[in-house]
């Protein structure tokens, strides 16, 4: 397997950020520092393309280590965790119909999802599910992700936060200017907070629009609501890295027939997001006639 074949879907823009699931579907290309090193590892047939979380480094093999196996100890990756994974990923694909809200979520991720909720609640506040799960629920089966990402209100942030570090998360330190993070602790999923006003981008390129209130976005009552295919791809388009812009152009591969309302939107947003939105529809169209 060439690890050519794995870049047609991306790769992490960290080490160790996932699995990638490419053209050779009986197989499992884990990337650590990039595809020059790469481990394979099997997996079950047609197990959707794309990125797939991984809680481990690629040399941190599912298996006994060299100094383990004179204990018998088992490394804590693990043989159960690869198949949570795995089930996970069989549970996405053919429940995808059914599962119409973020509170649909199989395991953890639902439990998570219940637990944000609960804080909306108490607060009366609203909200969005972004991110990853957005990306899979308009249509990208193959993108999951191992946290959870929530647009709140820029006046509701802090008393957000200050519920939830009583409410079973633990709130993560982070650098000045960085957003929010939290993780639930019964679950150990890590809960990126999007705040209103907030600047996408990377440090070297920062969007020239902020993140939305979430009421622009989806959003109705105390309770995760998806966040919209035309906001999603606002977002998607101002953060600009590799991974969002693959994410893209798979979710125009997949909505065809959203296209038009999708550039509608932008129009709204930014003449620069019309542009790149227009180039990477181009990237599908030649994508789906290759």
């Amino acid at each position: 397997m060439s690890p050519t074949n794995g870049e047609k879907n991306g790769k992490p823009d960290h080490p160790g950020e996932g699995w990638c699931v490419t053209e050779a579907t009986d197989a499992l290309l884990a990337y650590d520092d990039g595809p020059g090193d790469t481990t394979v590892r099997p997996v079950r047939a047609n197990i959707p393309l794309g990125w797939y979380p991984r809680p481990v480094q690629p040399n941190q093999a599912a298996t006994q280590t060299s100094t383990e196996r004179g204990t018998g100890s088992v490394n804590s990756v693990t043989h159960a965790r690869l198949a949570e994974r795995l089930e996970l990923a069989d549970q996405l694909l053919f429940g995808r119909a059914t599962m119409l809200a973020p509170q649909d979520l199989p395991g953890r991720y639902g439990r998570v999802v219940k637990a944000v909720d609960r804080l909306l609640q108490v607060l009366q506040c609203e909200a969005v599910l972004g991110g990853g799960w957005a990306v899979w629920r308009h249509g990208y089966v193959g993108r999951v992700t191992q946290d959870v990402d929530v647009a709140l209100p820029a006046d509701r942030v802090d008393e957000f936060l200050q519920t939830a570090s009583v409410a079973g998360f633990e709130i993560l330190p982070v650098p000045p200017g960085h957003r929010p993070k939290l993780t639930h602790k019964d679950t150990g999923i890590e809960v990126d907070v999007l705040p209103e006003g907030g600047r996408p981008g990377t440090a070297s390129r920062l969007a020239p629009t902020t993140i939305p209130h979430p009421s622009l976005m989806g959003a109705g009552g105390p309770r995760l609501r998806y966040i919209t295919l035309p906001s999603l791809i606002e977002l998607k388009i101002a953060a600009g890295r590799a991974r969002d812009v693959s994410d893209v152009v798979e979710l125009i591969r997949v909505n065809p027939d959203e296209v038009a309302a999708i550039r509608h939107h932008l129009t709204s947003v930014h003449a620069d997001y019309v542009r790149a939105f227009d180039d990477l529809a181009r990237q599908a169209r030649e994508q789906d006639e290759s």
